[in-house]
């Protein structure tokens, strides 16, 4: 839900001090650069082992 992320970043960069755009602009470039330097990682980990442990 795009909504609740935008919300949940506004409260991160609310509580770290943030006052500007500016803020916001690096922590949404933060979060892409991250997404894809994970990337690569996360294809090597077998799907059944993302699924929740239910029978």
């Amino acid at each position: 839900m795009p909504a609740t992320g935008a919300i949940a970043r506004t409260a991160v960069d609310v509580r770290a001090g943030a006052r500007t755009r500016m803020a916001a602009i690096t922590h949404s470039v933060v979060i892409v650069v991250m997404i894809l330097a994970a990337s690569p990682v996360s294809v090597a980990c077998p799907l059944p082992r993302l699924a929740p442990c239910c029978s």
